[in-house]
């Protein structure tokens, strides 16, 4: 979100340009004009807390789960689907291509082509764009699109002289001059065990080590946004929520897992006191440091998946 080469707003603005039903938004994809592409339904999963409910669910599960549901609750035809585009963020190494996967498991018609994009928390909006721009260019005619992710599946990785290590021994190079001969060469490329702790995905960029709530901080205060107006939009946003629960519980999709169903989000909170949340300190700079964001005013990790149905 912070590549010089996509300003943030300037790029969700282009993609939200594309997402208007109404033909004069919708008329014109990249400067091309072509057919009209709308939004004709959706279906989600629950949003829920990460290693929570859904932490045994994996990407393909959950996306699984909401492509599944709209071709339940919108009765198309699979077999006219010409291609399925999923965001996703924390990506399986053993299955990159998380829109083929859930075409696969859901044994969908096997000549539908599934893409998986990837642009941080843009992933499922790049999917939806990609999708409209495909029907309005004539190259489909109905396009399934949406996001998935699980936060709680994100793979830990071996340090990289562990993996060089192991990798060399596997392949001949160690295990050929005998065992403790290539045991020793080992330990020479990969250091003692102290070395060998697998680590965490990092939620930070690699380009500056920051986090997304870091940036937010940078943002908040370049466009003189306040610590106060931040925290009365994130007890409105939970207000809205609140209010709107019965009517996005027809979006929802219940998730069946080991433990039982899931079928609430639970990351909304009906009641929130303003005394307690300006007490708050901010998550991730010092106040000193212009540090505002806090964890009322953050998103949390989350597992969840959603799609769309976009036709001509």
């Amino acid at each position: 979100l912070t590549s010089p080469f996509f300003p943030p707003m300037e790029r969700i603005q282009r993609i939200a340009g594309h997402l208007d039903a109404r033909p004069a938004a919708a008329t014109q994809c990249d400067g091309k004009i072509g057919k009209v592409a709308v939004i004709v339904d959706g279906a989600r999963t629950p949003f829920v807390k990460s290693f929570g409910g859904l932490m045994r669910c994996d990407a393909i599960a959950l996306g699984c789960a909401a492509v599944k549901g709209l071709i339940a609750k919108t009765k198309v035809d699979p077999n006219q689907i010409d291609q399925i585009i999923m965001g996703n963020v924390v990506v399986n190494s053993n299955a990159p291509n998380l829109a083929r996967e859930i075409i696969i498991d859901l044994q969908l018609p096997a000549k539908i082509p599934g893409t998986t994009v990837s642009i941080a928390c843009l992933s499922g909006l790049e999917a939806i764009y990609q999708g409209v721009c495909q029907i309005e260019h004539g190259d489909a005619e109905m396009v399934v699109a949406g996001g998935s992710d699980s936060l709680s599946s994100g793979q830990m990785s071996l340090p990289r002289d562990l993996t060089l290590a192991l990798g060399k021994y596997s392949m001949g190079g160690g295990n050929k001059k005998g065992v403790y001969a290539g045991i020793s060469e080992l330990f020479s490329i990969a250091g003692g065990p102290s070395k060998w702790v697998p680590k965490a995905p990092a939620i930070a960029e690699r380009s500056t080590g920051h986090t997304m709530g870091f940036h937010a901080d940078l943002m908040a205060e370049i466009n003189k946004v306040e610590r106060k107006a931040q925290d009365a939009f994130a007890i409105r946003s939970h207000a809205n929520a609140t209010k709107a629960r019965e009517h996005i519980r027809s979006e929802i999709v219940p998730v069946k897992t080991s433990e039982g169903v899931v079928k609430d989000d639970n990351l909304i909170r009906s009641k929130i006191n303003p005394a307690k949340i300006a007490k708050l300190k901010p998550a991730f700079r010092k106040a000193e440091l212009h540090g505002t964001v806090n964890a009322a005013s953050s998103s949390a990790l989350t597992d969840g998946a959603s799609a769309v149905l976009i036709m001509r």
